[in-house]
């Protein structure tokens, strides 16, 4: 099952899950620093994005299924299907990840964090959501390092070092 369907919170649900989100960054930054052994290249620039993106790929070519608690922006998935996600371990390192991303952008380009909200007919894809954007950028973190891990995890797809670099660089040009 993909990430959770924030279109369907109600106002107050999407507030919770916002300030949950916002909140706890911190602790996850710093999960993240711990785990790729306080690595001096974490300084959020964007080139630091290769290092968390190695450490994510390292980390899901021996990765198990590993079983345990999956992040809250994921809703679980009926049984049947639990096969064809991502383990619950790597969904909890994309959370780590994109917390990072998250920063990245917002330290490199001023983005601020916000709840994605347009109009119900236009059908927008973060409805509810936490983004970061300014006037001419705007980003939900979760999803593109969630799509990139998918890309690698269940797609098969060639595990690049650079891909969330290139996929940063490819929001700021």
């Amino acid at each position: 099952m993909p990430p959770r369907d924030f279109s369907q919170l109600t106002d107050e649900q999407a507030r919770e899950h916002f300030e949950q989100w916002v909140a706890t960054a911190p602790e996850r930054l710093e999960a993240l620093r711990g785990a790729v052994a306080g690595d001096t290249r974490l300084d959020y620039s964007p080139e630091s994005l290769v290092v968390v993106w190695e450490w994510f790929l390292g980390r899901e070519r021996s990765r198990g299924n590993g079983d345990g608690e999956l992040p809250p922006w994921y809703e679980p998935d009926p049984p049947e299907l639990a096969a064809q996600r991502l383990p619950a371990a790597t969904l909890r390192d994309v959370d780590l990840v994109a917390a990072y991303l998250a920063e990245v952008f917002r330290r490199n380009l001023g983005l601020e964090w916000a709840i994605g909200n347009m109009p119900a007919r236009m059908a927008y894809a973060h409805q509810n959501a936490p983004v970061l954007k300014n006037e001419t950028i705007e980003v939900e973190p979760v999803s593109v390092t969630y799509g990139r891990a998918v890309q690698v995890g269940l797609l098969g797809g060639e595990p690049q070092p650079d891909a969330l670099l290139e996929t940063y660089r490819a929001w700021v040009t």
